[in-house]
């Protein structure tokens, strides 16, 4: 991945993890407002967080594929 591409999912992650933690607060404010105990959430699971990220990664490689062999130079044409 070129520098600005990973930059650009480091600001896209931030922003949904940011709009994640914006949500879970107007709910806290929402409960505390009708005096009623907010319904805990399940801890996330570290297993299927990690097989997601792999296959996240996975993902990102086959878009990225060029169509090109393992080891071929990038200026093979010159």
């Amino acid at each position: 991945m070129f520098g600005i591409e990973k930059l650009m999912d480091m600001v896209t992650s931030l922003s949904l993890r940011v709009a994640q933690l914006e949500s879970r607060v107007k709910d806290l404010e929402f409960h505390e407002a009708l005096n009623v105990k907010p319904v805990e959430e399940p801890k996330p699971d570290p297993a299927l967080e990690r097989i997601n990220k792999l296959f996240a990664e996975g993902l990102d490689n086959l878009l990225s594929y060029e169509g090109r062999k393992q080891g071929e130079d990038a200026n093979a044409d010159e």
